[in-house]
């Protein structure tokens, strides 16, 4: 049978828009993980490369999520500081949560995503915030879904 071109999905936003909620989706992902990791007092490491962390915004959501999943992996984290216990799940969350954006897309060529892509990475980030027992992230997240 030959291969058929598929169909379009929907989009309603503009790539300035789908990024603009994207950036507000790391961004408050990135404060719902400094205020877990400065709520329990977990260590960050220094990296030569990169300034010591005094907010949310010294490191990318990616960078946070690598934190978080270290902590994780290596037992750092007790299961009884998540929701549920759900450490097992936490860390096939936080993969969810990253946002796979095209190298383009800083210079404008990335392709226009389908609405329920933004959406599923919304939802996603939902999930982090609420194993990470963050009610206002979630509430936030949830009026931007």
């Amino acid at each position: 049978m030959p291969e058929r071109e598929l169909p379009r999905l929907p989009t309603h936003l503009l790539v300035q828009e789908q990024d603009s909620v994207l950036n507000q989706v790391n961004d408050r992902l990135s404060q719902c993980a400094y205020d877990f990791i400065a709520k329990y007092q977990f260590p960050i490491p220094l990296t030569h490369d990169a300034r010591p962390v005094e907010r949310p915004q010294d490191r990318e959501w990616a960078e946070w999520v690598y934190l978080l999943k270290r902590l994780a992996t290596k037992r750092r984290i007790p299961a009884r500081v998540l929701y549920d216990g759900q450490i097992k799940q936490f860390v096939t969350v936080l993969e969810n949560s990253l946002e796979m954006r095209h190298s383009a897309a800083k210079n404008g060529g990335r392709p226009l995503k389908d609405d329920r892509n933004i959406l599923q990475q919304i939802s996603a980030g939902i999930q982090v915030a609420k194993i990470l027992k963050d009610a206002q992230a979630m509430d936030y997240l949830d009026r931007l879904y």
